[in-house]
């Protein structure tokens, strides 16, 4: 069991820093109970530091400009909890204030004592950071307040994250997601410091994003006939008048989801995904497959056999084109381009693609691949991206090593490859990190894809350093759960998947490794839910604490 975080300290000598230590109470160290785990968090002897009172003649001020909408923000939720006066109270302030000594742009130290809590950083992020470990240390809603009023007690947080990217993924193209529900779900991970929201707009089964050099794309590619999957049609609401189910995002949309994230610290990486999972592609486009079609759009999961011809030179330029388009609209420095799942057999048929192999020297069909990928990385080069694909690009040995590779296939052990090839990553493996798993062997549980079971336990084991040495572990970007929703077609099954196990990707992808502990993170968690409630956000509930046997 890894040591608890939570440490008692005053400005005085040794003996005093334990007899203070000992005299704080559970009552206070139950009180922080934040998700992800700070790094370093130190409760004050109550005695000597009393605590502050959060009542409605607390203010907000934020000095620098770059705390003005972790500010802004604060205020909302100090108004969503509705305190009362409190007379008896003296008055409080909770001020943002720039670090004297410049801290990275996501870390933040936090200080409470009774006249004033102080959140500091050097950056936005920070800022923000700060503000929603504080918005942990309030009660979720109205109902924990106590006499209309909260006490914090005093202390000092000093925090950072472990991983720059800390992400979900969310498949918009098996089911469309209103943009209200994605902004929900935003605000979420939000408030659990997630800074990467990848956005799955392609698929076998729609287009969702619009191209404005082919507007054909969501025109036809955004629509088919049902919702698919052997769901009921009450599944979902999200029709046509005419009864065809789907949805895109305009360019527009996609800006204002970009600037939404943007404010709350979250990067947007799109996926695009080339050569494969293209059969909505191909429906719209049968010219740039390598049979010519027809090809339908799918109303059922799995990996078709159909993909873009690499050796058609003006299914080359269209993805090119659409790349073109994307860069210019997300100032995301990643694009993805997903490379999974990419069935060969119509390349080894296929004169076009023969040629290619013989022109560019590719000696197997995983080679030909490698050359497609290669030809995406230069051009969206040019537009001042990188790339970065789900683990199958590293097949075929000639992977550069300035793509970002995302592992998923943990029976394979991408990560040893990759490591190998000097290529950074994003950890996404299966056993830990996918979503659309059940959550348990109960007949309780919605219906989800397969048989595999993740429950919140396993979900957080997740650990990228796991098979990398320590030279290697620098690669690691980081990690993100990923949501595919073959079968979740509605918001509040969407919502169900997610919470509470991105919680515990959250703290993987933020809290230090020796800061990490699965009944502390349970304990911690009780808390957590409340503001899942608090949002309105439909979150599994908590399993019963399994208390350990007595030996």
């Amino acid at each position: 069991m890894m040591k608890k975080v939570i440490r008692c300290a005053t400005p005085v000598a040794l003996a005093s820093v334990i007899a203070s230590c000992q005299t704080a109470t559970m009552a206070a160290q139950n009180a922080v109970a934040i998700v992800p785990q700070p790094e370093e968090i130190a409760i004050l002897d109550e005695t000597a530091n009393p605590p502050f009172t959060f009542a409605a003649q607390t203010t907000v001020k934020a000095t620098p400009k770059e705390a003005e909408f972790a500010a802004k923000e604060l205020k909302k939720w100090m108004k969503a909890l509705n305190p009362d006066k409190a007379p008896a109270a003296q008055d409080t302030a909770i001020n943002f204030i720039t670090a004297e000594n410049k801290l990275g742009d996501e870390a933040y130290q936090l200080t409470v004592n009774a006249k004033e809590i102080t959140i500091k950083a050097s950056a936005a992020p920070g800022f923000y950071y700060g503000a929603q470990t504080l918005r942990r240390l309030l009660p979720a809603s109205h109902d924990g307040l106590i006499n209309g009023a909260a006490k914090i007690p005093a202390l000092t947080i000093n925090d950072a994250p472990r991983y720059k990217w800390r992400g979900m993924m969310l498949d918009c193209c098996r089911h469309w997601w209103p943009m209200d529900e994605i902004k929900k779900i935003i605000d979420m991970m939000a408030s659990l410091k997630l800074n990467v929201f990848h956005w799955h707009l392609t698929e076998d089964q729609a287009w969702r994003i619009e191209i404005k050099k082919y507007p054909e794309l969501v025109e036809k590619g955004a629509w088919r006939s049902g919702v698919g999957f052997d769901l009921p049609t009450t599944s979902t609401t999200h029709y046509r008048e005419d009864g065809m189910y789907g949805g895109f995002y305009t360019q527009e949309d996609a800006k204002e989801i970009i600037d939404y994230c943007a404010q709350r610290n979250i990067t947007v990486v799109p996926e695009i995904e080339v050569p494969g999972h293209a059969m909505a592609m191909l429906h719209v486009f049968p010219q740039y497959g390598c049979t010519g079609g027809p090809y339908e759009i799918m109303q059922k999961g799995g990996v078709f056999p159909s993909i873009a011809c690499a050796g058609n030179e003006q299914a080359m330029k269209f993805y090119e084109d659409v790349f073109d388009e994307i860069a210019a609209l997300f100032p995301s420095k990643y694009i993805h381009i997903g490379g999974d799942e990419a069935p060969k057999d119509e390349w080894k048929k296929c004169p076009k693609c023969q040629a290619r192999m013989k022109e560019v020297g590719a000696e197997n069909e995983n080679q030909l691949q490698n050359w497609v990928t290669e030809r995406m990385e230069k051009h969206l080069a040019k537009l001042g991206k990188r790339i970065i694909g789900w683990d199958e690009i590293l097949e075929g040995d000639k992977l550069s090593s300035s793509a970002v590779v995302q592992c998923w296939r943990t029976w394979t052990k991408p990560q040893n490859k990759a490591a190998e090839n000097g290529n950074e990553m994003v950890f996404s493996p299966t056993a830990n990190c996918y979503l659309d798993y059940k959550q348990s062997d109960t007949t309780k549980e919605p219906r989800a894809i397969g048989t595999v079971t993740l429950p919140l336990e396993q979900v957080y084991k997740l650990d990228p350093s796991t098979s990398l040495t320590q030279e290697q572990e620098k690669l690691v970007k980081g990690c993100q759960g990923n949501v595919w929703c073959e079968y979740i077609a509605g918001e509040d099954h969407l919502e169900y998947m997610i919470a509470p196990r991105i919680a515990a990707i959250a703290e993987a992808a933020w809290t230090q490794k020796n800061n990490r502990g699965w009944q502390d993170f349970r304990r911690r968690l009780e808390n957590e839910v409340k503001f899942f409630k608090a949002q309105n956000f439909k979150y599994r509930e908590l399993d019963p604490i399994e208390e350990p046997e007595s030996k």
